[in-house]
């Protein structure tokens, strides 16, 4: 553990080299947590597939199981192709027969995904990080040790990105 402050230890979040991307300390934190949802019920899925991350952000005080749970599985893979979030197809659970259809992010696919959710919506994300540092034993995957319990507010954009607007935007328009 750091004898840093939180506010010390997590700095600012997103670059300001290149303000829609996460720094390298917000990227090995992401990580974590994608490591942390690949580790929950069931144990024997290792991909963070929709009801894993429906199941988080639950923990992490949200309801996003419109989304993961309620989107048909094919438009879930096509929105993070979209987004350009890495993501697989895996076997349906219990129906070896049947092809692959479950979009499940890779750990660089969450790390995508969950920067552009801060960049579109700091309010609601935020909380979501927040709370994962808080209540889940994340540590940090370069160097092993335990992250802060504790991220400031000041470590995160406050407002929506406008550049990640534009950019979302005309994506969903194609």
């Amino acid at each position: 553990m750091t004898d840093k402050s939180p506010r010390e230890f997590w700095g600012y979040l997103i670059s300001h080299d290149h303000p829609t991307q996460p720094t390298p300390l917000f990227r090995r934190l992401l990580g974590a947590i994608a490591d942390y949802i690949e580790n929950m019920a069931p144990k024997e899925v290792r991909y963070l597939t929709p009801t894993k991350l429906a199941a988080f952000y639950r923990e992490a005080g949200g309801d996003l199981d419109e989304l993961f749970l309620g989107t048909p599985v094919t438009k879930l893979s096509d929105i993070y192709s979209t987004l350009g979030c890495a993501h697989s197809l895996q076997p349906v659970p219990g129906d070896d027969f049947l092809p692959p259809s479950i979009p499940a992010l890779s750990t660089r696919g969450f790390a995508i995904w969950q920067t552009i959710q801060l960049l579109l919506d700091p309010e609601e994300h935020v909380h979501y990080l927040q709370n994962a540092v808080k209540k889940f034993p994340l540590r940090d995957p370069e160097t092993g040790e335990p992250f802060p319990r504790e991220i400031p507010a000041e470590a995160f954009p406050r407002t929506p990105d406008v550049e990640t607007e534009r950019w979302h935007d005309a994506a969903f328009e194609r």
